[in-house]
């Protein structure tokens, strides 16, 4: 699978590789998702250097070390290598995410989701979720999505119960206890 194009895939981002590991050829991987990563479940992936391609590879091996993730897959032999994928995204195709529980979703599902307040108005569509650390940011690219100035107008709307009061993923809305003139 090395070298394909990822033509048809729904790929995300889940990690970005940091290095080359030893002298056989791995991969050092900083996965965005902390040990809390899917990558280590997952049996295909891609790389994406600064080519702009999206390159496959197949039957991938993680091992969890000192906080990153040391990736081996079968066609990256040498160092010299896997050092030409230096910076390189890794990505994963969403269908290949295992299920989420019932009472969980990946982060990935809610961007494009359309926001409404609870008077069910609409405040405009989940472009992103950003993670500062003590709690995960919808940001929101509000309706009109440009200002007066031209410029995007937007909400980062936290990521947490107290502002969160439903979620259909099927009918991609979410619904958020959320005031614009908090912005």
């Amino acid at each position: 699978m090395a070298g394909s194009d990822a033509a048809g895939e729904d790929l995300v981002e889940v990690g970005r590789v940091l290095d080359a590991y030893g002298l056989k050829g791995q991969l050092k991987v900083a996965p965005h998702g902390g040990t809390d990563s899917v990558l280590p479940q997952m049996r295909r992936l891609w790389l994406r250097g600064l080519d702009g391609v999206a390159h496959g590879f197949s039957a991938i091996r993680c091992k969890w070390h000192s906080g990153t993730l040391l990736v081996t897959l079968p066609e990256i032999q040498t160092r010299e290598q896997a050092q030409a994928w230096r910076s390189a995204s890794v990505l994963i195709a969403r269908i290949d995410f295992p299920a989420a529980a019932p009472d969980e979703f990946y982060w990935v599902d809610l961007i494009g989701c359309d926001v409404i307040d609870a008077n069910d108005q609409a405040l405009g569509r989940v472009a992103d979720i950003d993670d500062h650390g003590a709690a995960p940011f919808m940001r929101v690219l509000r309706t009109p999505a440009r200002g007066d100035d031209g410029a995007p107008v937007e909400s980062l709307i936290p990521l947490v119960d107290d502002y969160l009061l439903s979620m259909d993923l099927g009918a991609r809305v979410v619904k958020v206890d959320w005031n614009t003139d908090w912005d």
